[in-house]
């Protein structure tokens, strides 16, 4: 991967290789000669309302988009998801689009007024509640009350500790690092990552990443000077690599970049996030300042982004790739498609790449073209949404992927695969679900020339979005166990691959099934289910909700069918609240008790061993904040939920899909005893 910035040097000095347009006539010089409707309006109403207006379920509503500041919808029209669409509009129709859509510059004051007093500013690391999303390297989201401080009985007297407004913002969708009395939080499309104090809120530090936060947050171990690893895989290099048959692994390290160590690096740990431009920043915890900044775009082509959380493990980190192509497949004029999910294993300290393993060969000319004659690519997609996990015994990494988007599919789609930790090669495979080609030109009623026919494809878009959990028995044996958003639970020998059980809850689908995955106790998988209601549906036919297995047999253990909450006004406050009351999120075991976000808004914690539900709390609200920043939740979703001392905290508020929007961290902790 290409390093764009050396150690200490900071981000802001970092070009970003995008630069406003400036339009000959500006927005607001047509609206000063007296034109009673903004020039962007029209623009806006001929190009983008079809989609943002309600004929795409997945495309951000206008409301959502009004929530984005002016260079996060420039860099979305010029290099992000809407790039094939901002290609249409002029430079002038472009700008005045932005101009129409997005929220006025928020002050840096709501940074500067939340500092810390001298008295709180220390940051300790000796004691890690949660060093990575998965709250452990088998990533189980189990944590113990040990670990965060909390225990079941603690749950039904969580009391609201402080709320923090983040402005600007229509969504939260990471975890954070928990270390000590810190929680290193990152911050959605505020563009910072924050230090916050667990007992108050106050911010320590404030790094500006320079574009929205996409990952959750990683610390590494104390790093050794030198952090490369003696062992160098043998492999082909980066360049050589196009050659490459489904899931072969690059094994050969790039050369030395800028960003090599100097002496004052040796002995510390990392903070890791990445960003929606497909960059990877490693922060100084204790100071708030980038050692070095990677761009996978550069090397990894346009489509990529970094999604899952990276892992780190014995000076090494492993960042998953989610590069596709899905967004571009809907314009008919694409040559979809291209893109390919990766993992890139670099050097913890210093950034430099160790291998490579990609799941498919780069895609070709297929020798087809669609029905308007565009020419077709392929194979793509099979993209790694997901954070890895990892198996120490076994030397193995897992990771899932997600559906191909263009054809011929290949078997490395939804997939389960275990890596080999030392150079990526494939030590085994498993297919859950094979032929699934689709891409978003098979949306709405009539599918785009892109969308492949059903003679090629079962057209589900049914991903594996969360990680596969390794988890040990009381009887010492093993299950490695993943979601689906077919609605699938999968267990595997984590040996070879070999399928134990699975369990199926509900229809799955595009915005149904297992989203970002499970978690674990030990005895039990918890299951997050996130189906629609349609229009067509009654409430009987919906199995949205949390569904319990036993890991042993498969056997269900327990499970709460998730019904609409609109009474007493709540369907003022959450628009569809009516049609999206599943559960999305990523949930996880705290001592026993499991805690789980509804896209609704509303927050649950269950007694993992029965189902009974020993809290439950209302987000979709305003709140009034520690730094009086205008706040209300929303939908819970993506990695949004954590815990580590002593407190529970919770993001609420996710714009995408047309759900609920919110700008409000929240910090619970137990309430006096009674």
């Amino acid at each position: 991967m290409t390093i764009i910035t050396s150690i200490h040097r900071r981000l802001t000095v970092v070009a970003t290789g995008l630069t406003a347009a400036v339009a000959l006539t500006t927005s607001s010089q047509l609206l000063a000669q007296g034109s009673d409707v903004h020039p962007g309006e029209d623009i806006f109403a001929s190009y983008c309302a079809t989609c943002h207006e309600g004929g795409d379920p997945r495309a951000a509503s206008v409301a959502t988009l009004r929530t984005m500041t002016a260079d996060t919808l420039r860099f979305a029209l010029t290099a992000g998801l809407m790039q094939a669409q901002g290609q249409v509009l002029s430079e002038p129709q472009r700008e005045a689009v932005i101009d129409y859509l997005a929220v006025p510059p928020v002050s840096g004051e709501w940074l500067s007024e939340n500092r810390c007093s001298d008295a709180q500013q220390a940051i300790h690391l000796d004691a890690v509640s949660l060093g990575n999303a998965g709250g452990d390297l088998r990533f189980s989201r189990n944590l113990s009350a040990a670990q965060s401080g909390l225990s079941k009985a603690d749950m039904p007297r969580l009391e609201l500790a402080w709320a923090l407004g983040l402005p600007g913002i229509g969504g939260l969708r990471s975890t954070p690092v928990i270390a000590g009395n810190t929680v290193f939080y990152p911050a959605g499309a505020t563009e910072q990552v924050l230090a916050l104090d667990t007992e108050s809120g106050c911010i320590k530090w404030a790094y500006d990443a320079g574009a929205s936060l996409r990952s959750s947050a990683a610390l590494s171990d104390v790093l050794a000077t030198g952090g490369q690893s003696d062992e160098q895989p043998d492999g082909q290099s980066d360049g050589q690599a196009d050659g490459q048959a489904d899931g072969q692994a690059d094994g050969q390290a790039d050369g030395q970049a800028d960003g090599q160590a100097d002496e004052k690096t040796g002995g510390q740990r990392l903070l890791y996030v990445s960003d929606e431009r497909a960059r990877l920043h490693a922060i100084d915890p204790l100071t708030g300042e980038a050692l070095w900044i990677i761009d996978g775009a550069a090397d990894e082509g346009v489509h990529t982004r970094l999604t899952g959380a990276p892992l780190y493990h014995e000076q090494r980190l492993y960042v998953p790739v989610s590069a596709s192509g899905v967004q571009r497949g809907a314009e008919a004029t694409h040559e979809c498609c291209d893109g390919r999910g990766a993992v890139i294993a670099l050097d913890a300290l210093t950034g430099e790449r160790v291998w490579t393993y990609y799941t498919m060969p780069p895609a070709d000319y297929t020798g087809e073209v669609n029905s308007v004659g565009t020419r077709l690519r392929g194979p793509s997609g099979a993209p790694i949404w997901s954070s890895p996990s990892l198996d120490e015994k076994r030397g193995l990494l897992y990771v899932t992927t997600g559906e191909n988007t263009s054809l011929p599919a290949t078997y490395t789609s939804n997939a389960i695969i275990a890596l080999d930790i030392n150079n990526g090669e494939v030590r085994w495979q498993f297919q859950a679900i094979a032929n699934d080609v689709w891409n978003m030109a098979c949306t709405g009623r009539e599918y785009g020339p892109n969308c492949p026919s059903a003679d090629d494809s079962i057209i589900k878009d049914w991903d594996f979005g969360g990680a596969a959990a390794l988890v040990t028995l009381a009887d010492g044996s093993e299950r490695l166990v993943a979601g689906q958003k077919s609605g699938h639970v999968w267990a595997l020998d984590p040996d070879d691959g070999t399928l134990l059980w699975q369990q199926r809850v509900g229809d799955g689908g595009a915005l149904g099934g297992n989203h970002w995955g499970i978690a674990v106790d030990g005895e039990r998988v918890f299951l997050p289910i996130s189906d629609p209601h349609y229009a067509s549906m009654t409430d009987d036919m919906i199995d949205a909700g949390v569904h319990a297995f036993d890991l042993g047999n498969g056997e269900p253990a327990w499970e709460y069918r998730s019904r609409p909450d609109c009474a007493d006004g709540r369907d003022l406050r959450v628009e569809t609240c009516q049609e999206r009351y599943g559960f999305s999120a990523l949930p996880l075991v705290i001592d026993g008790a499991l805690v789980a976000g509804n896209i609704d808004g509303r927050l649950f914690i269950f007694d993992g061993e029965d189902g009974d539900i020993l809290f439950e709390f209302d987000s979709s609200q305003g709140f009034a904040t520690v730094n009086n920043v205008e706040a209300r939740g929303g939908s819970i979703d993506a990695h949004s939920i954590s815990a580590g001392a002593g407190m529970l905290f919770v993001g609420s508020g996710y714009d995408r899909f047309r759900q609920q929007a919110g700008n409000v961290l929240l910090a619970f902790r137990p309430g006096q005893p009674e």
